[in-house]
């Protein structure tokens, strides 16, 4: 898969090309995404042409010092890629593009820059100037520049819509096993293992402490989670712990990992954690003593999410991070 930036104009020549495009923000490529990108691939195979998942690099300093996503942009295309698309055109989001009505988008992007013969949106897709554009609009479009445009009804599971909007509340609200329904992968977090205040090694038992997770990544409620660590490209179960340490008197904010039976030093390596599903919220323990028992029960607590791993593991779509 080839990734095009929009600034990039000499790297597009798809003049003599059938192209089959998609469209659309996916942060966290859901299942409703996952869905549209299928039908391009299909689409572009059936007519021995190429497919294009079109999407957006925001800038969210600009837009809203606030908002974080599911995925970065380099989660998102890694995603993406495993999905068959054989190109995404990126563009930056504002950088003047807020400014273009939805005609001019698509003259400048679908029609004189990627020469589509069709694209695939979701029936909630908006584009242009204060999101003015509208799927009927794209309709009427491409019977004026010779494009045709498919829209997808939204995806739901159990009389719920999945959505981006859906699947960060979830997450930020600590339910990572409903996010990991919308989804249809295990949400994760990537970052660099370092050193803590080595409680956790003296007290209970010793755990990894995750640094340099990229600014724009949701982090996941406060609460104690069973998760799969990555590193080493091995996987091994872990309990993860995401907030304050109340029994040692910590307030700060923290993410740690228990990784079970593993002993080794491995300050300084890449590792990504799976969240399975949160086991419980942060208690107070009135001793070390009590924190070690109650490890000992969140530990058979979350053999069921371990064994249920175990027979999905998401092998394809998270194969990058292994």
């Amino acid at each position: 898969m080839k990734i095009i930036n929009a600034h990039d104009e000499a790297k597009t020549n798809f003049k003599n090309l059938y192209v089959s495009a998609c469209i659309g923000n996916f942060d966290g490529v859901h299942k409703g995404h996952q869905e549209l990108i299928a039908k391009t691939v299909k689409s572009a195979k059936e007519n021995d042409g190429i497919s294009i998942a079109i999407t957006f690099n925001h800038n969210t300093k600009i837009l809203n010092n606030e908002r974080k996503f599911l995925t970065t942009l380099y989660e998102k295309t890694s995603i993406i890629e495993t999905l068959g698309i054989d190109y995404v055109y990126l563009i930056d989001f504002p950088d003047g593009i807020s400014e273009l009505s939805s005609y001019e988008f698509t003259k400048k992007y679908l029609v004189d820059t990627l020469r589509i013969k069709e694209i695939y949106i979701g029936e909630n897709f908006r584009f242009g100037h204060k999101r003015s554009g509208t799927p009927d609009n794209l309709v009427e479009f491409g019977k004026s520049f010779g494009f045709k445009t498919h829209i997808l009804k939204l995806v739901t599971l159990s009389g719920m819509v999945v959505s981006s909007t859906i699947a960060r509340t979830a997450v930020n609200e600590g339910r990572v096993d409903i996010g990991m329904n919308l989804l249809g992968y295990p949400y994760f977090l990537r970052g660099v293992i370092g050193r803590g205040k080595n409680r956790g090694k003296k007290f209970v038992y010793p755990t990894a402490n995750l640094y340099n997770i990229d600014e724009l990544k949701l982090i996941p409620g406060e609460g104690v989670y069973s998760t799969i660590a990555i590193f080493d490209r091995l996987e091994y179960f872990s309990l993860t712990n995401i907030g304050p340490q109340p029994t040692f008197q910590d307030e700060k904010m923290s993410i740690e990992s228990y990784i079970l039976d593993f002993q080794r030093e491995i300050y300084g390596k890449d590792i990504a954690l799976l969240f399975l599903r949160k086991l419980r919220n942060i208690i107070h323990f009135n001793s070390s003593y009590e924190l070690k028992k109650q490890i000992e029960s969140d530990k058979l607590e979350a053999l069921k999410d371990f064994e249920s791993y175990l027979k999905d593991p998401h092998v394809k779509m998270l194969s990058w991070l292994r």
